[in-house]
């Protein structure tokens, strides 16, 4: 069941206060057979409580707009290439392999098809599409979708930075490549629509996660995201507070201490556990 309409994560993530912690899910809700970056991905995050769904684009080489991670196909088609060589039409007919290894029923998403199943639903966070944002506003513009998008780059991309200013219709996350250029980040909320930034922290001593550097953002009105995805023992998201340790050790050991050091916006890949973690916490106060 959904939780609350766009419109309100929206004027949530415009305001100055710090209210309840939002969650983004990661790629949608996957597993199985349902593959990542795909609606029924979406949708089955927004089923389970997500606040705003993440999904990265890719284009393929006639031009058509996917929803696609890797920056290859061997994860998940098994083979070599990269997505920006095939047409569309040669895509639809390579078989997708889901988390087992297994042939897949389902093929790639296009973003249009994205647009159309999410359109006055939730907030579409687009990640990894900053080299082709005009093809993307093209859509988006056409599905009148502007009001429920947010996008994401890294902060040190100054082309990037430049498209933002001249459209302000969208509401930006940058990530934040580096903890010292906090007030230089915070500099460009006069230029663009920029709502928050996404941390990045890799211990739990790391700067990103003191309190005090989060007010520091937080009285610049930046909403602070932090993801707490569990890839692998060398990737650390979260500053090690992730969505292993949560579901391990109870929610309070990771998810609850990130929200204790200010940290607004969490992405995982566990939205259900983490709404009902988050239910239980606001009964509990």
């Amino acid at each position: 069941m959904e939780k609350h309409d766009y419109m309100q994560t929206r004027q949530e993530l415009l305001s100055q206060r710090r209210g309840r912690i939002l969650i983004a899910s990661h790629r949608g809700k996957f597993g199985a057979s349902v593959m990542e970056n795909t609606v029924t991905a979406f949708l089955l995050a927004l089923g389970q409580g997500a606040d705003m769904v993440e999904m990265d684009l890719d284009r393929t080489a006639d031009g058509h707009i996917v929803c696609h991670h890797d920056p290859d196909m061997r994860r998940l088609f098994h083979r070599e290439g990269k997505i920006r060589e095939h047409t569309l039409a040669a895509l639809q007919q390579f078989t997708l392999y889901n988390v087992y290894g297994e042939l897949c029923r389902e093929k790639l998403s296009l973003f249009s098809e994205a647009l159309k199943a999410l359109r006055g639903r939730t907030m579409l966070v687009l990640d990894r599409c900053w080299n082709f944002w005009d093809e993307v506003d093209a859509l988006v513009k056409d599905a009148a979708m502007e009001d429920q998008i947010i996008l994401k780059y890294y902060t040190d991309d100054e082309a990037s930075s430049r498209w933002a200013a001249l459209h302000p219709e969208y509401l930006y996350i940058p990530m934040l490549v580096r903890a010292e250029d906090a007030a230089e980040t915070a500099a460009l909320k006069k230029q663009t629509s920029l709502i928050g930034v996404e941390i990045l922290p890799g211990s739990p001593e790391d700067r990103f996660l003191d309190p005090a550097y989060i007010e520091t953002l937080h009285r610049s009105g930046l909403k602070v995201w932090c993801n707490s995805l569990t890839y692998s023992n060398r990737l650390i998201f979260g500053g090690g507070y992730d969505d292993n340790l949560s579901l391990q050790c109870g929610g309070r050991m990771g998810w609850g201490q990130l929200i204790g050091r200010g940290v607004d916006i969490i992405q995982t890949d566990w939205v259900f556990e983490l709404s009902q973690y988050l239910l239980q916490e606001s009964k509990n106060s």
